[in-house]
């Protein structure tokens, strides 16, 4: 059983939850598979995105802004609404400002 069909017997709340959990451990090697999940599976609500990996951050923006799907992201005690997605070197200084400078 892979991880990818667990997923699948979760209620969105908890698949969330899961996808919270994956962000933490994703590495520039992993960012394909985790994009394929991020892809598969719409994201709703507040995404806690507080331990994530750059390389986590940026794989959930890029697939966000793919699916043209607005989220809403929690880094710590701030909350940002994402609308448009920024592309190329402006993304990573997205990334930057998402986690205050603080990578």
């Amino acid at each position: 059983m892979t991880i990818d069909s667990n997923l699948t017997v979760l209620n969105l709340d908890e698949r969330r939850i899961a996808i919270e959990s994956f962000g933490k451990m994703i590495t520039e090697g992993l960012t394909s598979h985790f994009e394929s999940l991020l892809r598969k599976y719409s994201m709703f609500g507040t995404i806690d995105i507080t331990e994530w990996t750059i390389p986590a951050i940026r794989t959930l923006l890029l697939v966000c802004r793919g699916k043209e799907q607005t989220i809403h992201l929690k880094y710590k005690d701030r909350y940002i609404a994402t609308a448009n997605y920024p592309r190329g070197n402006i993304s990573n200084q997205f990334v930057e400002m998402i986690m205050g400078g603080n990578h």
